[in-house]
C-alpha cells in the first residue's frame, strides 16, 4: 500500500525518532518506517526500545540514503545504474525479501534496460563482487526477458565478451544468445561488426531451429554486408533444413563423372550437400566422348568412338562390371 504523503516526510519529517550513524555520516530516521520493511531493523529497535542512536550498521550513508529514499517514494522512485549499486549493497546487508523481488523487477524492466551495461561494469570489482555475481545470476536466469527489452546494447565490448564466456554459453538457450549477439552488434554496428562472426561461431547451431535462423536473417539485413558471416549462417541454415525437413531434400545428392578428356579412366563423385569432389574409382577402359545413364542403383557407362564396350557401375557397392553386346 502506498502512503500518499510519504514523499513529504523524506527530508523534513517531524516523526523521526532515531539516528543511524555510519562511517561516512549520520541520518535521522523513522523507526516505524524502517521496522515495517526490514526484519533486522524490527529486531534491533524492539531489543532497544529506549535507545535512539545506533552505530555500525555495516553500510555507508550514501548507499543507505538511496534505500531510505526508495522507502518513501515507492513507485515514484527513479532507479539508475548508480542507485541500483547502492540498493544492492543495502540488500546484501539487510536481506529484505521484498527488496530482492524489486531488484529483479527493475533489472527486467524496459526502463532499466539502458542502465544494465553500466550496472554490470560498475559492479565488476572486488569490492562489489557479491553484487556483480547477483547481477550476472539475474541476467543469466532471465536472458529471454532481457533480450525482449534489448538490454545488452549498452554493454561495452570488454564487458560483453566477458559476459559471454564459454561456460556461460554452454548452459543457455542458443537461439536467445544468437539474438542477443545481433542486438549488441547492431547497437553500434560500425565498431562491433568485426566481432559478429567470432561470437556466433561459439554457439551450438544444432540447438537452433530453422524458424529462428530464418527470422534472424530477415531481421538482421546488415549480415549481408559481412560476406564471411553471411556464408557461415547460410551454411548453418542449410544443414538445419536438412536435419529438420529431410523429406524436402532430393533423394540423390551425389553425381558421378566417368572419364573425360583430362582423366579418361577416372570415376569422380560430386556431393552437392557436402560440397565435396573426390575420385572413388577407375574405369577398366578409359573413355572420352561418351555418355552415362542411371537406371535404378546402377550407372551404365556407354562406349565412345574408340571403344564400344559398356560398363555397369553399382552405386551402392562402387564396383564395375563389363557388359558385352
Amino acid at each position: 500500500m502506498r502512503f500518499q504523503f510519504a514523499s513529504l516526510l523524506l527530508y523534513n519529517s517531524p516523526f523521526n525518532d532515531a539516528i543511524l550513524e555510519f562511517n561516512d555520516g549520520f541520518l535521522p530516521v523513522s523507526r516505524m518506517i524502517l521496522a515495517s520493511h526490514s526484519e533486522k531493523f524490527y529486531l534491533l529497535f524492539c531489543e532497544n526500545p529506549k535507545q535512539a542512536h545506533f552505530k555500525d550498521l555495516n553500510m555507508k550513508l550514501k548507499d543507505f540514503e538511496v534505500y531510505y529514499e526508495y522507502l518513501h517514494l515507492d513507485t515514484h522512485f527513479k532507479v539508475d545504474g548508480d542507485k541500483m549499486v547502492s540498493i544492492m549493497k543495502v540488500q546484501a546487508a539487510l536481506q529484505v525479501y521484498d527488496l530482492r523481488l524489486q531488484i529483479d523487477n527493475w533489472l527486467l524492466s524496459r526502463q532499466f534496460a539502458s542502465h544494465l551495461g553500466s550496472l554490470f561494469e560498475k559492479t565488476k570489482n572486488k569490492v562489489l563482487a557479491k553484487q556483480h555475481y547477483l547481477t550476472r545470476q539475474i541476467i543469466g536466469s532471465n536472458l529471454k526477458e532481457l533480450c525482449t527489452v534489448k538490454a545488452f546494447g549498452t554493454f561495452s565490448r570488454d564487458n560483453f565478451l566477458s559476459f559471454l564466456n564459454r561456460d556461460f554459453i554452454k548452459t543457455k538457450d542458443q537461439g536467445v544468445l544468437l539474438e542477443i549477439i545481433g542486438q549488441w552488434v547492431m547497437y553500434a554496428f560500425d565498431t562491433r561488426k568485426s566481432d559478429w562472426l567470432p561470437l556466433v561461431k561459439q554457439l551450438d547451431f544444432s540447438n537452433i531451429n530453422f524458424c529462428i535462423l530464418r527470422f534472424y536473417l530477415d531481421e538482421n539485413t546488415q549480415i549481408f554486408h559481412i560476406p564471411e558471416l553471411a556464408t557461415y549462417l547460410f551454411e548453418k541454415t542449410r544443414k538445419t533444413i536438412r536435419k529438420e525437413y529431410p523429406s524436402i531434400m532430393p533423394k540423390y545428392s551425389k553425381m558421378m563423372l566417368f572419364g573425360g578428356k583430362a582423366e579418361t579412366d577416372s570415376i569422380v563423385e560430386i556431393d552437392i550437400q557436402e560440397n565435396s569432389v573426390k575420385i572413388i574409382g577407375q574405369l577398366s577402359i578409359g573413355k572420352v566422348d561418351h555418355c552415362a545413364e542411371q537406371i535404378g542403383d546402377y550407372v551404365f557407362v556407354l562406349g565412345d568412338a574408340e571403344n564400344e564396350q559398356v560398363e555397369k557401375f553399382a552405386i551402392q557397392f562402387r564396383c564395375l562390371n563389363n557388359i558385352l553386346f
